[in-house]
């Protein structure tokens, strides 16, 4: 039996059934009332006596009292088994010479006595027994010897304390197992029993809905990372289901009387192979491999497979149920795809021919039940296990001193989650779900439109499904199959052209009527969607058994939908590029620019009302049915145009009215088109344009300021991006993202006021270009176009700009920015391409939703019927996966080490090659010897033994055959930020050979002086077989022959960045220098790092060493060490802020802060006490200055603190260029850029090769370099 739960209050739950009930608010820690509340149902009373009352005659206490009787019963049933086993096991045997041995007083005689003798005045005994052997589960039995769990705990050395480990959270139930069904659930069955109620239907509710609903908090135990969940339920619901405990690495065995059904196909081997024909378009020597196994397998029949009436089988797994027999459609559970006629109303106002509402039938539109999607996903034993019903609170503790903060990442366990579970807790119980618990499904939905081929016209605007109930780790993953197709939307066709020329003489009408009903086309798909079946579902429930064993009424919510920004306001009802052209507030465009000032409070105090842009619409809609144009001047643009807003009602204001639903609201931001293709495209494209703009002749003082003011700019995009698109948040995080953004903001400006404004700048070739071909195709008149270059300014500050301040609000509420990113729906669009060569170009969405189906069922019937292996760790693996606690331990753990380096020995060195006396090797010295010591008798560091000692210590150190065996791979194995297992790989020769290490001199107090890391480049890696004769530190004598592993490194003398805004540089320590080389344990090994030459010192002076044991060597004098190039890396450098980074886990760090003087950029002039030059005017004034870029360069005091506070205060009458109010496109010189592909944005590396000042081209070849590295680190 489990032990009673422990509620917050510290009230034992056997306790909860007397008169104290505990009431609270919302996440707040429960108190008593004054009142008597029933534990099981949560009726209130205000005395004891009614209480008692009514628990005699309460259905569910009497129902819950007769369930606790029966497992109660159970319960001493079992130990009435157990101890009569015990007895047999124990009872001696009676017979011949037995009597010898029953001495009155012995064990035997007792025992003998109480069998024999049946008077009740013989009490029994406790007989003290010998230990019993610890069983061995059969699965274990089962499993091969590599597979099982050894006997002993495995711990991990101290050493590796700097890398804890992963975990799943403590559980809140350890001793509970809730059955797992492995049997298929049967829709049609469970329908026939609970029937989905219709429209007109009454369900009169159990409870009034007034009733106070009393929610109980359940608190895990603090994780070795200080994490605790908290879930918030109601009373008599326990969060016995929690899919992180099933993140282990062996999964659990199903049944083996799982009845086997192939479905259309009558064997396995027709099954083995359909899959094999369908798993792929393209056939590859890996499928080719399958199919040999495929064959080769002992179950594989050639009269199967020759049998099969191909044609029709591969019919009837695409078939919906409906069009296929009772018996062919019997294994057939879901409803498939349906059609739908869609027709459209078109205005035509009192100036043209046909004057009035006319219906247009647009044709057939694909799509699925939203409803029976849900259903197949429920029902599904494979995602069942990982569907998570319950949402959870999810804080941190840094160290037991530091405050609690909240954990951003999976939508079941964000704000919005919450918030909507305790919305559905407290409507009114139904007749149909009395006593259910009841579950919120969470809807994220994906749209947008593809091309199918790279030539042509053939293209999709598929929608996708995801559940918000899965975990983001496995959305993100297409091979995971998480992401569903529920429509593939229509587009105008062209008979609509013939159609509107023949209802108005033959004369077009204006672009504005297409926009229109490209509008309400659009709307009226999703009001199919958005159908009575699925508002039912939203009101009433869906009522479905789950794999353990319960029914639940589950109630689809919308949680989010992902789209980029000309689909957005499509969505939404609002202007493409509009005077208000936000979604989320009514910020006018001539405010958009000023992200993070103080002056940008539109977003929070003037939002967007639903209801008032529903009265607007209305009024609209009304003038557009008495005949006016629906681009009319004084009806239409006079009432809507100022708020952004178009005439059209959407499906989602019209469907889901009565839920109070705001599609606005659900609309994400996407860092992929707002950032990434966006803000940062269009600044490294003008950045271009600047490198080609400045002369060969620029001085190098220009160039230096130039290059100081860019890469502040550069540093600071960078920094958000990361931020922007980490896995896991808190509230130390966001209050970054914050502080970054203010930055982000005011650098733009002052960058585009100080620089782009003064710099007149022209197209790029490539861009001239473009635009020419896009004219020449708008026109479709075959002329060419004019390829001279146009100007062109920065033009970044366009709505995209101003949704990055919506970030750290939206992360809060729903969670980080992987979950939701239109990326995941971009991948998935790989899926319908590769489909797209199987069918036969005509009427091709119907095909594809035939393939769609075959897939989808053909990875269901494998769920079903195979039985699965144990899973190995990969990298990666989601939050929560467990290692060293896993029930089984696979054969490949290598993520359970540290590190891992190869066990071959084909390259050996010998010892006698260390000295440089004996061969003059420039890269070793004498000491290499007291070094190689301290890693065998794990001395603390080289210091600590001297040379006297080393030598003494020395002779009793035998290594076999004095030779050491070299490596050129170091795999090592790290936790990431966000609690996960990651791997990076050191390539011994390569770039890819530097290492980071954790400096023990740095802390909390010597933070400004000490960096938290020493970096070293990796010359080798080498094991020996060692043996110490000795006696080690810890006096243990040991002579046997074991492994040691230690790396050979060359280390890098930290230099520091030049301010706040800056990468930290390092340079490798001369080879002469006793600080220059040493032999470290591969333990101590951080991670990899990414160092970028530092160009501006220039290479290494002299000669590269010669030498046999190192075969590269250090090309440039100094390097950059990238931050950002991951995010784990760049987490590392924010020290206190990491969940995953245990050694980061100390006293609290100061946070950054925004100045009062600080210079947002609005002014019109130069930040106070600092005279900034034109460039132009720097160039007429042919200004050459000396640059200072020594090794050992000092930053002047005031040039950090203006890194932070440029000493300006926020101006006003600065009037930016803004855009037109065009609603088809983006207006400026630069529209165009975001239908160029990445490939037409390369660096001209060669632009530079003019005869000039050959000491700025250095500088110049560095900013270039740096923007190819943002790049590449972008793109990743």
């Amino acid at each position: 039996m489990t032990a009673p739960l422990e509620l917050s209050s510290g009230i034992p739950a056997a306790m909860s059934d007397r008169p104290f009930p505990i009431t609270r608010n919302a996440y707040e820690h429960p108190t008593h009332s004054t009142s008597c509340c029933c534990p099981q149902c949560g009726k209130v009373y205000s005395t004891y006596h009614h209480l008692a009352a009514h628990e005699r005659a309460c259905t569910l206490s009497r129902q819950n009292l007769s369930e606790l009787l029966e497992q109660t019963k159970e319960f001493w049933e079992m130990k009435r088994r157990k101890r009569a086993e015990i007895n047999e096991t124990t009872m001696p045997i009676r017979g011949k010479g037995s009597d010898r041995n029953c001495r009155p007083g012995s064990v035997s005689f007792q025992l003998s006595e109480e069998c024999t003798n049946s008077s009740p005045r013989i009490k029994r005994r406790r007989v003290t027994l010998s230990p019993e052997p610890v069983d061995t589960p059969s699965e274990q039995l089962d499993a091969p010897v590599a597979f099982r769990k050894g006997k002993r705990e495995r711990r991990a050395p101290a050493r590796y304390t700097h890398d804890v480990l992963p975990a799943p959270p403590p559980p809140l139930f350890p001793t509970f197992e809730s059955p797992i069904h492995d049997a298929p659930i049967d829709i049609a069955m469970l329908e026939a029993k609970i029937a989905l109620l219709s429209p007109p239907a009454f369900i009169p509710s159990v409870v009034s809905s007034d009733l106070p609903v009393v929610f109980v908090t359940h608190e895990s135990d603090r994780s070795r990372f200080g994490v605790v969940k908290r879930y918030s339920l109601p009373p008599g619901v326990l969060p016995t289901h929690d899919p992180d405990q099933l993140a282990t690495l062996q999964n659990k065995k199903t049944s083996s009387q799982v009845p086997t059904s192939y479905g259309p196909f009558g064997s396995r081997t027709a099954f083995l192979l359909a899959e094999w024909y369908w798993i792929s378009a393209k056939k590859s020597f890996t499928d080719f491999q399958k199919l040999i196994s495929i064959i080769q397998s002992p179950d594989f029949s050639l009269k199967d497979a020759v049998d099969v009436n191909w044609r029709a089988a591969f019919k009837s797994l695409g078939a919906n149920r409906t069009e296929l027999s009772d018996t062919d459609g019997s294994w057939i559970s879901d409803d498939g795809w349906m059609t739908a006629t869609i027709s459209i109303d078109i205005p035509f106002h009192k100036r043209m021919k046909q004057y009035g509402t006319l219906a247009f039938t647009v044709g057939d539109f694909h799509y699925r039940s939203i409803v029976s999607l849900i259903k197949e996903k429920l029902s599904s034993r494979k995602d069942g296990q990982h569907f998570h019903y319950y949402p959870y609170e999810a804080t941190w503790r840094r160290t037991p001193d530091s405050p609690e903060v909240e954990l951003y990442g999976e939508l079941y366990a964000s704000r919005a989650f919450r918030d909507e579970h305790e919305r559905l807790q407290r409507l009114p119980p139904t007749f149909h779900n009395k006593g259910m618990e009841r579950v919120v499904v969470a809807l994220m939905f994906w749209s947008d439109a593809t091309q199918l081929t790279s030539f042509g016209g053939a293209s999709l605007w598929p929608c996708y499904l995801f559940f918000g109930n899965e975990s983001k780790d496995r959305r993100g993953k297409p091979s995971e199959g998480l992401g569903h197709q529920i429509a593939y939307f229509m587009k105008l066709p062209d008979k609509l052209n013939d159609y509107l020329k023949e209802m108005n003489e033959g004369k077009l009408p204006t672009s504005a009527l297409f926009t229109y009903c490209a509008r309400e086309l659009f709307h009226e798909q999703w009001s199919i969607l958005l159908g009575p079946e699925f508002t039912n579902a939203m009101k009433y429930g869906i009522i479905l058994p789950c794999p353990d064993g319960k029914m639940r009424c589950f109630f689809p919510r919308i949680f989010s939908y992902s789209a980029d920004y000309p689909e957005k306001v499509l969505i939404g009802g609002l202007r493409n590029n509009g005077n208000s052209p936000c979604h989320r507030c009514l910020i006018a465009k001539a405010e958009i620019s000023k992200l993070g000032a103080p002056s940008d409070i539109e977003r929070f105090q003037n939002k967007r009302s639903l209801a008032h842009q529903q009265e607007k619409v209305t009024e609209a809609r009304k003038a557009i049915q008495k005949g006016y144009a629906v681009d009319s001047k004084t009806e239409i643009e006079a009432e809507l145009q100022p708020h952004g807003l178009v005439p059209v009602h959407t499906a989602f204001a019209s469907k889901l009215s009565e839920f109070n639903f705001d599609v606005l609201s659900v609309l994400v931001v996407d860092i992929l088109h707002e950032f990434e293709i966006g803000v940062w495209k269009r600044l490294y494209t003008h950045l271009l344009r600047l490198l080609e703009a400045f002369s060969s002749q620029m001085s190098v003082s220009l160039v230096a300021e130039l290059d100081s003011r860019l890469m502040e700019l550069l540093f600071v995009c960078a920094q958000w991006h990361a931020l922007a698109k980490l896995r896991l948040h808190n509230d130390f995080t966001l209050a970054l993202l914050d502080y970054t953004t203010t930055h982000l903001g005011a650098k733009m400006r002052i960058f585009d006021r100080d620089t782009c404004t003064k710099v007149p700048t022209k197209e790029l070739q490539k861009e001239a270009e473009a635009r020419a071909r896009k004219t020449a195709r708008d026109r479709k008149s075959g002329a060419t176009m004019s390829t001279s270059r146009r100007p062109a300014a920065l033009n970044v500050f366009t709505i995209k700009f101003h949704y990055l301040g919506d970030y750290t609000s939206v992360i809060r509420k729903l969670g980080t920015t992987d979950s939701y990113s239109t990326q995941t729906g971009e991948l998935y669009h790989r899926e319908p391409k590769s489909w797209y060569p199987r069918t036969d170009r005509k009427n091709y969405e119907q095909q594809l939703s035939q393939i769609e189906r075959r897939k989808a069922r053909l990875a269901r019937i494998r769920s079903e019927t195979e039985t699965p292996v144990p899973a190995t760790p990969i990298l990666g693996t989601q939050h929560g996966t467990m290692l060293f606690e896993a029930d089984h331990q696979p054969a490949d753990d290598t993520l359970y080490l540290r590190y891992t380096i190869g066990s071959n020995q084909n390259r050996s060195l010998s010892l006698n090659c260390l000295g440089r006396k004996s061969i003059g090797e420039e890269h070793c010295d004498d000491y290499l010897p007291v070094r190689i010591l301290a890693i065998i008798t794990s001395a603390p560091s080289p210091e600590d033994s001297s040379s006297t000692k080393g030598v003494h210590q020395w002779i009793h150190i035998l290594i076999r055959d004095n030779r050491l065996f070299s490596h050129k791979l170091l795999k090592i194995n790290y936790t990431t930020y966000d609690v996960r297992r990651d791997q990076d790989v050191l390539h011994v020769e390569t770039p890819q050979s530097n290492a980071m290490f954790l400096n023990d001199r740095y802390s909390v107090e010597t933070r400004p002086a000490e960096h938290p890391y020493i970096y070293g480049k990796l010359l080798g890696v080498f094991h020996a077989d060692v043996s110490f004769t000795g006696t080690l530190p810890d006096g243990v004598q040991s002579r046997e022959f074991r492994r040691i592993d230690f790396a050979w490194v060359h280390w890098y003398e930290f230099i520091g960045s030049k301010n706040l805004f800056s990468l930290d540089r390092v340079a490798p320590y001369p080879l002469d220098s006793d600080m220059a080389l040493d032999f470290v344990d591969p333990c101590d090994i951080l991670r990899g790092v990414h160092l970028v030459p530092h160009f501006a010192f220039g290479k290494a002076d002299g000669p590269a060493p010669i030498s046999d044991l190192v075969h590269s060597h250090h090309e440039w004098k100094a390097y950059y060490i990238n931050r950002f190039a991951d995010r784990d890396l760049f987490m590392r450098y924010q020290p206190g802020m990491s969940v995953g980074h245990a050694y980061m886990h100390t006293k609290a760090f100061p946070g950054p802060n925004i100045p009062h003087d600080f210079d947002h950029g609005i002014g019109s002039t130069s930040p106070a006490g600092r005279t900034l030059l034109s460039p132009v005017s720097r160039l007429l004034n042919h200004e050459h200055q000396p640059a200072g870029i020594a090794r050992d360069e000092s930053v002047p005091e005031g040039d950090c603190e203006n890194s932070n506070s440029l000493g300006a205060t926020e101006g006003e009458g600065y009037e930016w260029p803004l855009e037109s109010d065009s609603e088809n496109s983006e207006a400026g010189m630069a529209d165009y850029l975001d239908d160029l592909d990445d490939g037409e944005f390369a660096i001209y590396n060669d632009m530079y090769e003019e005869q000039g000042d050959s000491s700025a081209r250095p500088r110049v070849q560095e900013v270039t370099f740096r923007l190819q590295t943002h790049v590449r680190v972008f793109k990743k």
